[in-house]
């Protein structure tokens, strides 16, 4: 009720994780954007940028204290053409995660996302800082590839950038489709803060 936290007791004492999406950076102070580095970095707290049309470079995250700690660049990329018919898919460091997958086989998993859907709403990135892990990327119509879901240690926490905005879809398909949406946000937040002390 009282806007976001504006001291480290309150922030470090009441939270594991924080999610950030469509919330452009001039709505924290520069204290708050210090607070939160220190909140990943001190506290070993997490750190989810979801990928709202108000996140990374077009949130003008680039050049802030959240903006240094994503495991992306945030480098202006100039006149770049739209993603258009995106394709999930897990990398080869993603399938050693079993945090990634929501099947008991991989060719079942691999069967699951031949059917997920299209993304024509994703974050492009130019690339991924050293120490940071591609677990998912996505292939569009013109065979351009972009990192999805990126992750690294920063300081005692963790960082997760998921570049996708309209990942939302993927629920919208069928209900099984729904169903394995749910499954997967929640793996990815028990495994967000299951290490958080």
């Amino acid at each position: 009720s009282d806007g976001f936290p504006k001291a480290a007791e309150d922030l470090f004492s009441e939270y594991r994780a924080i999610i950030l999406d469509d919330l452009e950076a001039s709505f924290f102070t520069q204290e708050q954007m210090h607070l939160i580095q220190r909140f990943v970095s001190e506290r070993g707290g997490a750190l989810l940028m979801l990928g709202g049309q108000e996140c990374y470079q077009a949130g003008g995250y680039d050049h802030t204290p959240v903006g240094s700690m994503l495991p992306v660049y945030l480098d202006k990329l100039g006149a770049t053409e739209p993603v258009e018919d995106a394709k999930f898919s897990i990398t080869r460091e993603g399938w050693l995660e079993p945090w990634t997958r929501l099947r008991a086989e991989q060719d079942q998993d691999e069967q699951r996302l031949a059917q997920m859907p299209s993304f024509w709403s994703v974050n492009q990135s130019t690339s991924i800082k050293p120490g940071a892990t591609v677990l998912a990327s996505v292939t569009d119509a013109k065979q351009r590839r972009f990192p999805a879901l990126v992750t690294q240690r920063y300081g005692t926490g963790r960082t997760v950038a998921l570049t996708i905005g309209d990942f939302w879809r993927w629920g919208m398909k069928d209900a099984e489709q729904h169903a394995d949406m749910d499954k997967a946000w929640r793996q990815l937040l028990r495994w967000l803060v299951v290490d958080v002390p």
